[in-house]
């Protein structure tokens, strides 16, 4: 009987042991997705506002930039644009975590590849309010 009940705790050892040792992360698991994403066009009311209403809207809506986002407004294409326009290229570099700016969204990870690109191509082709 005691070999049996170590038997049945060195079973369920080894399975907790496998597991608890998942250790794969997003940016792991897609990076292969996401080396192969090529975006071609992107719209700023099907794709690029929604980006910002889920990840930028929490700290820089016209609601929350006064107490979380430094009076920062992203709420709304013109606003948008506005901060573009005053702060060239700083909106890319943020979202891409580079050196000498604020990574955003502030505490958490980088955006996944295809979001920060599909951001990137809507800047460089114009800002289109399409």
């Amino acid at each position: 009987m005691r070999k049996l009940s170590f038997s049945i705790v060195f079973f369920f050892a080894v399975i907790i042991c496998f597991t608890a040792c998942y250790n794969d992360n997003e940016e792991d698991l897609y990076d292969e997705y996401l080396a192969n994403c090529t975006v071609e066009s992107a719209s700023f009311k099907d794709e690029v506002s929604l980006i910002f209403i889920s990840k930028c809207d929490r700290c820089h809506s016209e609601a929350n930039a006064p107490i979380n986002g430094d009076n920062i407004n992203l709420d709304g294409y013109e606003k948008i644009v506005a901060f573009e326009n005053k702060y060239p290229g700083l909106l890319v570099r943020s979202l891409k975590h580079e050196s000498g700016v604020a990574a955003m969204p502030k505490g958490e990870k980088k955006l996944d590849a295809c979001n920060v690109r599909k951001v990137e191509f809507w800047v460089l082709d114009g800002m289109k309010n399409n």
